[in-house]
């Protein structure tokens, strides 16, 4: 289930300067785990890393410092119930599977093991409510 490093182009991004979110300017489409691919359209908006405002103060955790590849995956699957319709070959995720997926392709991403499993941490601690939020729509 992992990725030796991140496969496929690195995603262009857009920031958004009204909502401070982002926007994908082109289709990606790379592999997030072993033999399972996700593509994400062009257009498709998120936050980047979910990053608490009073951590971003901190070197290493701003939110464009945990990869882009990453934050993208896990938001694409997050806000679909790990059912997101670009995932070939098609297949449901568990909320916990999609925190694995973040953390590993943070790792293959060169993100530090300490910066990517606190990033992991605080998914899996707080991430309930979203994923709770997206799973019943």
């Amino acid at each position: 289930m992992r990725p030796r490093k991140v496969s496929g182009k690195p995603p262009e991004v857009t920031r958004r300067l009204r909502n401070g979110g982002w926007v994908l300017t082109e289709s990606w489409t790379g592999e997030i785990a072993a033999g399972v691919i996700l593509c994400v359209r062009k257009g498709y908006l998120y936050d980047l890393a979910s990053v608490p405002r009073l951590l971003t103060v901190i070197p290493g955790f701003g939110k464009d410092e945990m990869g882009l590849v990453a934050p993208l995956a896990h938001d694409a699957l997050y806000q679909t119930g790990g059912n997101h319709p670009g995932v070939f070959p098609r297949q449901q995720f568990s909320r916990g599977q999609v925190d694995l997926i973040f953390r590993r392709l943070m790792r293959a991403d060169e993100v530090g093991r300490i910066r990517s499993f606190l990033a992991w941490l605080a998914v899996r601690l707080g991430g309930w409510l979203a994923w709770r939020k997206c799973s019943v729509q």
